[in-house]
């Protein structure tokens, strides 16, 4: 037997044991936490519809995870990758072109095939928690969108690629060079021109902008423009999120979110978006993404050297655009064992903009704010400590309520409030989110 193919079969056996072995400790967890008495009728009510709604939404992850280890064999051991590389060599086009075309397929392929995830999701799970406001024409039209979106940015770029990788030895550095590029574009782009393609947006009312535009002021984020987008077409879940790059930068608070918050706790979640901006968290991040990135372009020379790796998925010889087809299909599957390292990063960096929030005198204020949003999503649930470690990306929602309310919080190693993120500082040992 091939080496590659047991390679990839453990390298995926592996996952999902993890995965189950994981979602199984979550389940215990949830069952152990049901036995809890809350204080009061409405705590009890908030506790029992979250509980139910993680239990919902972890099941129907292990359940994708197996279709997704299913579709995986199809398209690799199955030679399903191979046979639809197979339906464009004939073609009378240039080999860049076909390959093109071939990832654009590929990629629309896989879409149609998690599609009825998606519509279970919206319809189902979301619907029989009151979540869901998306109508069937609403949502056909959102996928519409998408779709083209992903042709109109994905064929160009796909061209790109594979161009640079098939006319230099330096291919994969320029690669690089191109995607950090891209990621760069989209960046810029999505607040100006791809959000509104989805979402209408309108500017905050005058008496809450007046105030938060001072506070924007006050932390060097001007010009910054304040936005409520219109989540409540589609969804009933809350959030609020800073974008854009440059003169383009704005801050966007769901209107359900305005619905759940007072002026004070509005501006004590806009506080926590400041904090990552003034903790340098995005430059941070971005430096890590480029790192990750140039590390995966680096390997590529190496992987298309690998004659035995095609022959197992059933090509008669390389090809840079099945190896990129191959990197998306077994790049979650490579970096699981990574994902405590960069949650474990992310919570840090969310523990991080709570504390800036602390120290302006506002944690009060937070800590209610997130209560609402925490009982309004339905996800305020405890987390069983290995499933947080590899899945959570913020602080459990108890021990983060837990951190804003302890008094006389002092900032972290008492450095000033726009101190950056220090990475060697940097411990695996738990903090704020009580995981250890």
């Amino acid at each position: 037997m091939n080496a590659w193919i047991v390679l990839l079969c453990l390298a995926v056996s592996i996952r999902l044991g993890l995965e189950s072995g994981l979602a199984s400790r979550q389940f215990d967890w949830l069952r152990k936490a049901q036995t809890g008495e809350p204080q009061n009728q409405e705590q009890k009510t908030i506790q029992k519809r979250s509980l139910m709604y993680c239990q919902d939404r972890l099941r129907l992850g292990l359940a994708r995870r197996f279709y997704g280890a299913l579709l995986f064999m199809g398209w690799t051991f199955g030679k399903g990758l191979a046979s639809l590389h197979g339906l464009f060599l004939s073609l009378p086009l240039t080999q860049t072109l076909r390959g093109s075309l071939f990832l654009l397929v590929f990629g629309l392929a896989q879409g149609i095939l998690y599609l009825p995830w998606s519509i279970y999701e919206t319809f189902g799970l979301e619907a029989r928690y009151g979540f869901n406001r998306t109508s069937p024409i609403l949502f056909a039209v959102d996928r519409w969108k998408e779709t083209s979106l992903f042709v109109f940015l994905g064929f160009p770029f796909f061209f790109g690629l594979l161009w640079l990788l098939e006319s230099s030895q330096l291919g994969w550095l320029w690669v690089w060079a191109m995607y950090c590029g891209f990621s760069f574009f989209l960046r810029w782009a999505y607040p100006v021109w791809l959000a509104p393609l989805f979402h209408r947006f309108r500017p905050l009312e005058a008496d809450w902008s007046s105030r938060m535009q001072r506070l924007l002021g006050e932390h060097g984020l001007a010009p910054c423009t304040l936005w409520v987008m219109d989540a409540s077409r589609r969804s009933g879940h809350s959030n609020a999120y800073f974008a854009g790059v440059g003169q383009h930068r704005r801050v966007v608070l769901y209107d359900t979110l305005l619905e759940q918050l007072s002026l004070e706790e509005a501006e004590a979640v806009l506080l926590h978006e400041i904090g990552h901006y003034k903790l340098r968290h995005e430059r941070f991040l971005t430096v890590l993404e480029v790192g990750i990135t140039f590390l995966c372009a680096v390997s590529l020379p190496w992987f298309y050297r690998q004659k035995g790796l095609f022959a197992a998925l059933g090509f008669a010889c390389p090809s840079y655009e099945a190896l990129l087809a191959l990197v998306a299909l077994v790049g979650p599957t490579v970096a699981f064992p990574l994902q405590p390292f960069l949650t474990r990063i992310l919570r840090r960096l969310e523990a991080q903009a709570d504390a800036f929030v602390v120290r302006l005198g506002k944690g009060k204020e937070l800590a209610s704010a997130l209560q609402k949003i925490y009982g309004e999503n339905a996800v305020f649930c405890p987390t069983e400590p290995m499933y947080a470690a590899f899945y959570s990306t913020h602080p459990p929602p108890e021990s983060r309520l837990r951190q804003l309310a302890h008094e006389g919080a002092q900032p972290l190693s008492g450095k000033p409030l726009d101190a950056p993120f220090d990475f060697s500082s940097f411990r695996f040992l738990v903090a704020q989110d009580s995981l250890g």
